[in-house]
Parts: C-alpha cells; sequence; structure tokens
C-alpha cells in the first residue's frame, strides 16, 4: 500500500517540461541574440532566437546557465517556474581580453587556428555581430564536448 501513495511522487521527481524565456540586455533592455542558454552538468542546451527568446526541456532541479560574449554569465534555478527571464549585464573585463590582430605575419606550420584575409570592402560591408555569432557557436560547440 506505501508503494503504491509513493508512485505518483517518484513519477513526478523525474519529469522535464519546457521552459521558455528571453535573455535581454540590462542597460537597454534589448533582446540578445544567438546567447547559449545550457542546464548546468549536461550537454542539453539551445540558442537564443532573433528575438532573445528560447525554449528548451528540463526539470524543476535543473539550473540554467547563460552565456554570451562580453556579459556575465549567469546561473539560474528553474524550479516550479516555466518562464525564466534572464537579464544579462556587460563584463567590461571579457571585453578587455577580446584581441583583433588587424596585420602581422606568420609562418602557416606554427598557426593552430583558421586564419582568412578580409579586405576592407567586406570588412565596411558586413555586419560585425557575425564574427560575433561565429564566436559563440564555436563556444556552444565547446560547452557541449564537456
Amino acid at each position: 500500500m506505501t508503494c503504491l501513495l509513493c508512485l505518483p511522487l517518484l513519477a513526478a521527481w523525474g519529469q522535464t517540461r519546457e521552459i521558455r524565456g528571453t535573455v535581454t540586455d540590462a542597460k537597454s533592455g534589448v533582446p540578445i541574440p544567438d546567447a547559449s542558454v545550457l542546464i548546468k552538468g549536461s550537454s542539453v542546451g539551445t540558442m537564443t532566437g532573433a528575438n532573445g527568446g528560447f525554449s528548451l526541456m528540463a526539470g524543476s532541479d535543473a539550473v540554467l546557465s547563460v552565456v554570451f560574449m562580453g556579459y556575465q554569465q549567469r546561473d539560474i534555478a528553474v524550479g516550479d517556474r516555466s518562464v525564466v527571464d534572464v537579464v544579462l549585464r556587460e563584463d567590461a573585463d571579457l571585453l578587455d581580453e577580446v584581441v583583433v590582430v588587424a596585420h602581422g605575419s606568420q609562418k602557416k606550420i606554427s598557426i593552430t587556428g583558421a586564419v582568412t584575409s578580409v579586405s576592407n570592402d567586406e570588412l565596411v560591408s558586413e555586419n560585425c555581430t557575425k564574427a560575433i555569432t561565429l564566436q559563440n557557436i564555436s563556444n556552444f560547440g565547446e560547452l557541449n564536448r564537456r
């Protein structure tokens, strides 16, 4: 009899549900697209859309870790909420760590990453956020491999 009373509790304990939310900038309130939203300690995650919105499946014991280049990481417990809105604050220290090399020379054998040449016309015509987006996608992949 006692075992039958415990079954609903055990079933509810392991359940996941859809968690939705929006990631915005603390100063401007503008949505942040392409931010990584991960369930801490797992490989489950997603990225925010153009409107800063996200959706993923998580349990009530999950902790969401939200990351975007140039902003402080936020870890937020889901609890019993189905909507988790996240406000990120800029991290000036992280921005100081970003280095862009505009010119120089190295032998191909000593380079460990990808290299490309960009003309001035391409640089002026392209949106700089594309480079940041590519970096975030790369970081998201690294977080998923841990």
